[in-house]
C-alpha cells in the first residue's frame, strides 16, 4: 500500500517538474520575442532619419568583429556611423565592431542591421567631420588596392 507522504511527495515533484517546464517555455518566449524584436528594429533603421550626411568611400578597413579580425569594405560613413560589407555572416546585430581606418582610430560601434553582405555600425561616439572628409578626399582606395595577406595597399 502507497503511503499518504509518498502520494504527496510524488504530487510535490510533478508540480516542480511542471512549473520548471513552465519558466523554461516563458523564458524560450522572452528570448524569441526579443530576437524579434531586434530585427524588427533593424529592418526599420532605413527608415530613421540621419543626422549627418553619409560620404561615399571605398576602403578596405581592418576591424575586428567578436575578438575576430575581419577585413571589410568601408562603403560610406558619417559623424555616427557607416556602412560596412564583407562575407556573408561575419556579424550579427548588436554585436560590437572596432575599426582602424588608415591609422585612424574610429569610434567604437555597434552593429546596428545586417543584410546579407552589408551590415550598417553605429558608432557610439562621434567621428569630427574633418576627419571623414580627408578620408573621402584622400584615400580613393578600391578593393583591388588591397591585399589582405599583406594588410597594405599595392602600387
Amino acid at each position: 500500500m502507497v503511503s499518504t507522504g509518498a502520494v504527496c511527495l510524488a504530487s510535490q515533484q510533478s508540480s516542480a517538474l511542471h512549473l520548471n517546464h513552465f519558466f523554461q517555455s516563458t523564458y524560450v518566449l522572452v528570448i524569441i520575442r526579443l530576437r524579434l524584436l531586434a530585427m524588427s528594429f533593424a529592418m526599420n533603421m532605413h527608415s530613421i532619419p540621419r543626422a549627418a550626411e553619409r560620404k561615399p568611400l571605398s576602403l578596405m578597413v581592418k576591424s575586428r568583429v567578436r575578438s575576430r579580425v575581419v577585413f571589410v569594405d568601408l562603403i560610406d560613413i558619417s559623424e555616427g556611423g557607416c556602412k560596412i560589407k564583407a562575407r556573408a555572416g561575419f556579424a550579427n546585430v548588436g554585436d560590437r565592431v572596432v575599426m582602424k581606418v588608415n591609422g585612424i582610430n574610429a569610434p567604437l560601434g555597434t552593429i546596428a542591421w545586417v543584410e546579407g553582405e552589408t551590415a550598417g555600425v553605429a558608432f557610439e561616439g562621434q567621428m569630427h567631420a574633418a576627419i571623414i572628409d580627408y578620408l573621402c578626399t584622400e584615400n580613393g582606395a578600391k578593393l583591388t588596392d588591397f591585399d589582405p595577406q599583406e594588410g597594405v595597399k599595392r602600387a
